[in-house]
C-alpha cells in the first residue's frame, strides 16, 4: 500500500498488521511493538550494526565480534538441527549460546561507559538494546518457526526502491497504489509456492487466488 507516513498511522490504515497474530520479525523501530502476539528482532540488521562497531577502533570492539560469533553460531546450529529433523536445540547448547550472548552484551556496556555529559555512544546504545531485548534477538534460537532475519520483507521492498530510484517513480498516486497492489499479490502467491504467471493468468480469467484463512505462520 501507499501512505504519506511511515509509522503506526500508516500500518493501521493499511490494515494488515493490526490483524496479525504471529511473530513479527522487525528492525528495532518502535512502531512495530504493538503488532502480533510475539516480537522478534532481525539478526541481519543487528549484524550490520555490530560490524560497524568492529570497524571503529577508538574503543575495544572485541565484544561486538563475540556477539557476531554467537548470533551466527546459533543460526548455523538451528539450520543443522532443522536439517536433522529436530525442532529445538539441545538444552545445553541453547544455554551456552544464551550465556555467551549475555556476556558479550555486558562486555559491550563495560567497553563503552556512559559519558558524564551528552548522549551515549551508538555502541553503548546497541549493547544496552542487545541486553534489554535479548528474548527478541534470541527468538529464532528457541522457536524454529521464527526466521533469523526479515530479509523476505526487505526483498519485497526492493522493487519499490528500484521503481523510485531507477524507473522514475510514479506519475500519479493511483499508479503507485496499483503498483503496490500488484507487487503485493505477486509476492504473496510466491510465498505460497504458486507460479506468479499462473496466478496472474488465473486472475485475468476471473479466478483470483485467495489467501487461505488458516494462514498464521510467523
Amino acid at each position: 500500500g501507499i501512505h504519506a507516513r511511515r509509522g503506526r498511522e500508516a500500518m493501521d490504515e493499511l490494515g494488515i498488521l493490526p490483524a496479525f497474530t504471529g511473530t513479527l520479525v522487525t528492525d528495532a523501530l518502535a512502531s512495530y511493538t504493538v503488532y502480533g502476539n510475539d516480537q522478534a528482532l532481525c539478526g541481519a540488521h543487528v549484524l550490520r550494526e555490530l560490524i560497524a562497531v568492529t570497524e571503529d577502533t577508538r574503543r575495544d570492539p572485541a565484544w561486538a565480534q563475540a556477539m557476531i560469533d554467537v548470533l551466527i553460531g546459533a543460526k548455523d546450529a538451528v539450520a543443522q538441527a532443522l536439517a536433522a529433523g529436530q525442532d529445538a536445540l539441545a538444552p545445553a547448547a541453547l544455554a551456552a549460546f544464551q550465556e555467551d550472548y549475555r556476556q558479550a552484551a555486558l562486555c559491550g556496556i563495560a567497553a563503552n561507559p556512559r559519558p558524564v555529559t551528552g548522549p551515549k555512544s551508538k555502541a553503548r546504545a546497541l549493547a544496552e538494546r542487545l541486553r534489554d531485548r535479548a528474548d527478541e534477538y534470541q527468538r529464532y534460537m528457541v522457536n524454529f518457526a521464527v526466521p533469523f532475519d526479515n530479509n523476505a520483507a526487505e526483498r519485497d521492498l526492493r522493487m519499490i526502491k528500484t521503481q523510485q530510484k531507477i524507473s522514475g517513480s510514479w506519475r500519479t498516486l493511483t499508479g503507485a497504489q496499483r503498483f503496490a497492489r500488484i507487487r503485493s499479490y505477486i509476492s504473496t502467491v510466491r510465498k505460497h509456492g504458486i507460479n506468479p504467471l499462473t496466478a496472474l493468468r488465473d486472475l485475468f480469467a476471473g479466478r483470483p487466488w485467495m489467501l487461505p484463512t488458516t494462514s498464521g505462520n510467523p
